[in-house]
């Protein structure tokens, strides 16, 4: 957004970089907390930036907000399973799936659900022959 980029790495870091210069403004990690894989795009604002994180294999996942310009952590949501889709959303609300299929609205001030349902898919729905891999998309004309 603007002058900075943001990368999520499978060392379970995410960082913040200046875009013209390359320069790392800040970073943060969330193995300490067990987490380790980025799969997802971020949803940013002027002021915040929420990115899911998982383990893999349907492990645990945990979803975070960090404050855009500094990465100082403004709260953590743990997760049932992980967050691999992209998280989108509009004004008080993000969106997101996670690895088991859940569909939830989050508010942004503070990581609780507002609603969520599930789909009904489970890994044993996919035929045989395919490689049995998660693949969420997510997005929102909001």
């Amino acid at each position: 957004m603007g002058d900075w980029t943001y990368v999520g790495s499978c060392a379970g870091n995410v960082y913040g970089f200046d875009v013209a210069t390359g320069e790392l403004r800040w970073s943060y990690d969330v193995s300490a907390d067990g987490a380790t894989q980025f799969h997802g795009s971020p949803w940013i604002s002027d002021t915040i930036l929420i990115v899911g994180t998982d383990m893999g294999n349907e492990q645990n996942g945990s979803l975070y907000a960090l404050q855009r310009l500094t990465g100082r952590l403004l709260w953590k949501r743990e997760w049932d399973t992980g967050l691999p889709s992209n998280i989108v959303g509009a004004d008080s609300l993000v969106y997101l799936i996670a690895q088991s299929d859940e569909v939830s609205a989050v508010r942004v001030r503070d990581g609780t659900t507002r609603w969520s349902f599930e789909t009904g898919w489970k890994q044993d729905d996919i035929p045989a022959g395919e490689d049995g891999r998660f693949h969420s998309m997510l997005q929102t004309d909001l």
